[in-house]
């Protein structure tokens, strides 16, 4: 059973959200996409027409490793650019603080 990278050109947003739940599975837009075919998801957003706002939305609970992990899958796709921001910034306020 092959699984197809969702197509971000689907929609008309300007503005894309890569989220990463608690179990670590990762969601584009809503839409969860598994680990083997993420850095074609992430490329496709790369091919958009016009460059992408990315917001990036780890659950507070996430694991930093699997975080890390996906930040560099994002970067590697061209995508951790000036248009690059994490979402949800007040919750973040103390992360790294014991």
């Amino acid at each position: 059973m092959s699984v197809a990278a969702p197509d971000p050109a689907d929609t008309d947003r300007s503005t894309h959200q890569i989220a990463i739940s608690e179990g670590g599975g990762v969601l584009i837009n809503g839409t969860y996409v598994p680990d083997i075919v993420l850095p074609e998801a992430l490329a496709r957003l790369r091919r958009l027409r016009e460059t992408p706002r990315i917001q990036f939305a780890p659950e507070g609970q996430l694991s930093y490793g699997r975080a890390i992990e996906v930040l560099g899958l994002i970067k590697a796709a061209g995508l951790a650019d000036r248009s690059f921001c994490f979402a949800d910034l007040p919750r973040y306020k103390a992360f790294g603080k014991s």
